[in-house]
């Protein structure tokens, strides 16, 4: 199996809870750790709650019903989770790595940035529009909702396939981490390591 045939959205994803439907959110709902923490707090916390008694009985059904709606949405995310293997997880691999170097090659550096000499409306022309080549990756963009423009696509919407794979593969999804520096080549911090872990 190809990588253009892996399904990042799941029908969680997708209008009407539908497998073919059209895609609704920017991300998979298997990409938010924290939503996926807070149900499953709020089912052991609806739980504990009828075990120990101190429910009043005509509210137990409402909250049965709270638990069984949050039992199945987490259900329904446990099972669109993608996990890459193989040819895909390789795939996957290379093109994170592409991307990071093109969606790096179109960002101010982080001098540039500090100093005030980062051009706004620059910086919204590169995050806007389409402007990083897919290259034979247009149809893994499509899977994710993104059309590509030309054979090209925005950096927001490089970003957004960037973070996806990289949660697929448990690598970095945060692109600030990708920001150059013009002293050290890629971002370091000013504050010395040393300050930092006193």
């Amino acid at each position: 199996m190809a990588l253009e045939s892996v399904e990042f959205f799941g029908s969680v994803d997708r209008k009407d809870g539908k497998p073919d439907g059209r895609i609704t959110s920017q991300f998979p709902a298997f990409y938010f750790d924290p939503q996926i923490s807070d149900l499953e707090e709020n089912i052991f916390r609806n739980e504990r709650a009828i075990a120990s008694g101190a429910i009043a009985p005509d509210a137990i059904p409402t909250l049965k019903g709270e638990i069984a709606r949050d039992r199945q949405r987490l259900l329904e995310i446990q099972k669109c989770s993608v996990k890459l293997t193989g040819k895909d997880k390789d795939e996957a691999a290379n093109l994170y790595k592409e991307l990071g170097g093109k969606i790096q090659d179109s960002m101010f550096t982080y001098t540039e940035m500090m100093k005030g000499l980062a051009n706004a409306h620059d910086e919204l022309k590169r995050m806007k529009t389409p402007i990083i080549p897919v290259g034979k990756h247009a149809a893994v963009f499509k899977k994710m909702g993104i059309n590509p423009v030309k054979g090209n696509v925005s950096r927001d919407e490089a970003t957004r396939v960037f973070k996806i794979l990289g949660k697929t593969l448990g690598e970095n999804t945060n692109v600030e981490h990708l920001r150059k520096d013009h002293k050290y080549g890629t971002f370091m911090s000013d504050v010395p390591l040393e300050e930092m872990i006193r």
